[in-house]
């Protein structure tokens, strides 16, 4: 699968959009029309980006000296993201319109305070701007996550079926691509259910396949991340050869070029994890007593 034959429109997609229930693809897609003049994204571009190997930074007022840090730090990701799924520059080209070939990161001084992947870059607020919270680690981890989406868009390929995979799959592989693997033991996991056992879905993060299956209660608390690292142990159960599901990253990026291809998320989930979605859900928490037991 070759990303550098699919010349189409760029468009915005947030990590929040997501494949229907139906598993045909609903994503948010604003098209950009013109080159920074139209809507969110002018907000952070001053017109001095620096350029690396494979990425453009851009900003609304952070340093230069800040933006080539970003620039080096992403290549560092990449590199890491790269080794770690087994990728070579053959099996994606970047091919985003605006910036000539390269990923945008667009570090945000003080318009905004959220971390966000789109089809060709990533939002990421400044550490030299009032917004940054004060936790480098924490830093790192969203913003190699953010790079982990562009990587899955790229590998998916079509813009149209970017968020196709669910958002459990989607959110897992950008923690599991960053590193950030939070959950470690079985008294974690029990802690969860224990903490959402009254909530609509108990918690499952197999339930979480559009946005919408987050509760209510979730989404108004807006803690919706806290879900992330049970999102990652899944993800990682499924790569895990010698304690987990068999499978492995070949079956990942298998898997990205059938959604790519308009397979369903469910169907490609099944072709390529040998598992069938619904009773992985159902299974979840036996699943991963067992495997985070095996895993000590």
């Amino acid at each position: 699968m070759k990303v550098s034959s699919i010349l189409l429109p760029i468009f915005i997609v947030t990590v929040f959009s997501n494949c229907s229930k139906d598993d045909e693809p609903k994503t948010t897609q604003t098209k950009w029309r013109g080159t920074w003049s139209n809507g969110w994204p002018s907000l952070f571009h001053d017109g001095e980006p620096y350029e690396g190997e494979n990425f453009v930074v851009y900003s609304d007022k952070s340093s230069q000296a800040w933006r080539k840090e970003v620039s080096e730090k992403a290549e560092e990701s990449l590199t890491d993201i790269m080794t770690r799924f087994n990728l070579v520059n053959e099996d994606f080209d970047f091919v985003p319109l605006q910036s000539d070939g390269k990923i945008d990161i667009l570090t945000n001084y003080d318009q905004w305070n959220r971390a966000v992947a789109y089809r060709d870059g990533i939002i990421i607020r400044s550490k030299d701007g009032p917004n940054f919270f004060g936790d480098h680690q924490m830093w790192q981890y969203v913003f190699q996550h953010e790079i982990t989406h562009v990587i899955e868009f790229l590998l998916i390929g079509t813009p149209n079926r970017s968020n196709s995979s669910s958002v459990w799959m989607r959110e897992g592989f950008g923690n599991y691509g960053a590193r950030n693997h939070r959950i470690q033991a079985v008294e974690e996991l029990e802690a969860w259910q224990e903490k959402m056992k009254d909530v609509p879905g108990e918690g499952n993060p197999i339930g979480i396949v559009v946005w919408s299956d987050f509760p209510e209660s979730v989404t108004d608390a807006n803690t919706t991340t806290e879900y992330y690292g049970f999102f990652e142990l899944g993800v990682r159960y499924l790569l895990d050869e010698e304690n987990g599901n068999g499978t492995n990253i070949d079956n990942l990026k298998a898997y990205f070029e059938d959604l790519g291809e308009g397979v369903s998320y469910r169907n490609a989930f099944k072709k390529h994890f040998n598992l069938d979605s619904d009773e992985f859900r159902d299974n979840y928490w036996t699943i991963m007593t067992n495997y985070l037991t095996e895993s000590e």
